[in-house]
């Protein structure tokens, strides 16, 4: 039952302090992670290795009718070596951002308690229902990375659709759901799943 390639599944049970936080802002859903990830001692061997650790994080629900609708969002840990820093890149709805240097596993920690991903956003108001949350650790080889660098960095510089923000929104849809779907291929080394409440914000 050990190994790399043991799914872990975290039984959706009641809220307990630690879990994932879903809040509805308006139209927007976002979503605060589990703080017991980090400490799980597969995730913190893989991190540790030097090789970039990627972090699927999805949400599905349905609204009162019944319709489906989900949400993704990835995060690629890495940690160096030399430097004993640790590098964090995040792809959500508002796009990529790129954190630098978190000099130390209590940095990396802060970090991640006050990361929150747009995962949903509706033009009105955003349903706020009973959500499963899953966040999946997958593995990525040195030459992955490598080719997942160029990929992005194609992908990520075209210009070609609508300009603005409607369009930039738009092309963060686009490269988001392609980094999912590439994602997906991959057998994860780890699952986790929850059951969560959604929080209106006041």
């Amino acid at each position: 039952m050990g190994g790399w390639w043991l799914l872990v599944a975290l039984a959706l049970a009641p809220p307990v302090e630690g879990d994932p936080r879903l809040q509805q802002r308006g139209g927007d859903l976002w979503l605060t992670l589990s703080q017991s990830v980090l400490g799980e001692a597969e995730v913190r061997d893989y991190l540790d290795s030097g090789l970039t650790t990627s972090l699927l994080v999805r949400i599905q629900f349905r609204d009162g009718q019944g319709q489906r609708f989900e949400g993704s969002a990835r995060i690629d840990l890495r940690f160096e070596p030399w430097d004993e820093v640790y590098f964090a890149t995040v792809w959500d709805l508002n796009g990529m951002h790129v954190q630098q240097e978190l000099k130390n596993r209590a940095a990396l920690e802060q970090w991640w308690r006050a990361l929150q991903l747009l995962l949903y956003r509706d033009k009105g108001v955003a349903p706020c229902r009973p959500t499963r949350v899953s966040l999946e650790v997958l593995p990525f080889s040195a030459q992955e990375q490598n080719n997942a660098r160029n990929w992005v960095r194609e992908v990520g510089g075209t210009r070609d659709g609508p300009s603005g923000a409607e369009g930039q929104s738009t092309a963060n849809i686009q490269l988001l759901n392609v980094l999912v779907a590439t994602s997906m291929q991959r057998k994860p080394l780890m699952r986790f799943t929850w059951r969560v409440s959604c929080l209106r914000e006041p």
